[in-house]
């Protein structure tokens, strides 16, 4: 059984933050049918979503530190103002900004987090993972011995997965992994040979792993996807 299976209070979260993207989505779109946008694109009302986040966190609604909330209420405002044509300055430099405030906080956020996290995290045994987080953060240790690959998702929070004591199924694995302003840590065994064939867009890879090529059962991990304006980090 997964661990989002174990928390029935996730689904609430999800649908809390699901909910109101539909309703923000579907008054935006009704807004510029009745012509009260006039020629703005609805879709310039996405930073409301971030904005709606926020909300959530502040209240206590969404896992997560509010002060997280408080920084997506923030950069969803900045960026709701360039759209509304609100601030002096573009696109160009306004993104900038927005990472900046919001690496400023996953930086005091993973100190506090080195500080009080309990090593090991849950333990997940399943052949095939489907692992999301959105404004959170989660540890597993993956410990099946037919490992298959899966699929990862890591928005604007963040994922550590230790496959250490895990095993692939034949000779390769495919892993597809979507971190968006997030970030994700895989620590693999050292028998195992990392493929990065994922497409990075405003963000970074690194792959610190280092092969025993003396080894007698080298496998391969293929990881797919994208990292956009995150960080994946793989490690032994």
């Amino acid at each position: 059984m997964s661990r989002f299976n174990r928390e029935p209070h996730s689904h609430r979260h999800g649908s809390l933050f699901g909910g109101g993207a539909l309703i923000l989505a579907g008054t935006a779109l009704l807004l510029s049918r009745l012509g009260y946008l006039g020629g703005m694109n609805p879709w310039h009302l996405w930073p409301c979503l971030l904005i709606w986040a926020g909300g959530l966190k502040l209240a206590g609604l969404h896992p997560g530190r509010r002060g997280g909330g408080a920084v997506l209420i923030l950069i969803g405002a900045l960026l709701q103002a360039h759209y509304l044509h609100l601030l002096p300055i573009d696109a160009a430099s306004l993104w900038p900004v927005a990472l900046i405030v919001f690496g400023v906080y996953v930086l005091l956020r993973g100190g506090r987090r080195h500080r009080h996290c309990q090593v090991g995290g849950t333990l997940s045994t399943e052949p095939t993972l489907q692992r999301s987080v959105l404004f959170s953060g989660s540890q597993e240790r993956i410990t099946n011995q037919r490992f298959q690959g899966g699929n990862i998702q890591a928005t604007a929070g963040g994922l550590q997965l230790d496959f250490t004591g895990a095993e692939i199924d034949g000779e390769e694995a495919v892993l597809d992994v979507d971190v968006s302003m997030g970030g994700l840590e895989l620590r693999v065994p050292r028998h195992w040979k990392v493929i990065v064939e994922a497409n990075v867009m405003l963000g970074g890879i690194e792959d610190r792993t280092h092969l025993d090529e003396t080894a007698p059962d080298i496998k391969r991990l293929k990881l797919v996807g994208r990292v956009l304006m995150g960080g994946l980090e793989i490690k032994n």
